[in-house]
Formats: C-alpha cells, structure tokens, sequence
C-alpha cells in the first residue's frame, strides 16, 4: 500500500505529517529504532515529487488507551 499513501501525501501536499506510531514512522521514513527512541523528534520524509516535508513520529492513540501510564510520555 506504499505507493497509495505516497500518492496521497504528494496530492494533499501537507506542510508537515503526523506518523502514529512504529510501524507508520518505519515504513514512511525508513527508520529501524523502536517508536519510544524516535518519538517527539523532526526527521525529513522525501515525497516522490522530490519535495521534503518535516515527519514527526509520536504514539498511537490505541497504545495509549491500552497503557494509560504511558500518557505521561506523550
């Protein structure tokens, strides 16, 4: 499905994406830490139209509901 989302984000040309959660930040940006080590910073997702837009990964709201203490780190 990469290449569906891919396109989406090249059509809504987003000033900055939002990855909830490990696996969205891994595929989208290619990043191999677990999302507790890469949450909360900016990295760069490059668009297949050579643009590069500001990612950010943070937790998935589903994590939090089935860990509530894990809030505090949001």
């Amino acid at each position: 499905c990469k290449p569906f989302i891919a396109r989406q984000i090249e059509l809504a040309s987003p000033e900055f994406l939002l990855c909830l959660g490990g696996p969205a930040a891994q595929n989208l940006l290619g990043l191999k830490d677990g999302i507790l080590r890469t949450r909360g910073r900016w990295y760069t997702y490059q668009a297949e139209d050579g643009r590069e837009i500001r990612a950010m990964p943070t937790l998935h709201p589903a994590y939090l509901l089935r860990q509530p203490l894990q809030k505090r780190l949001g």
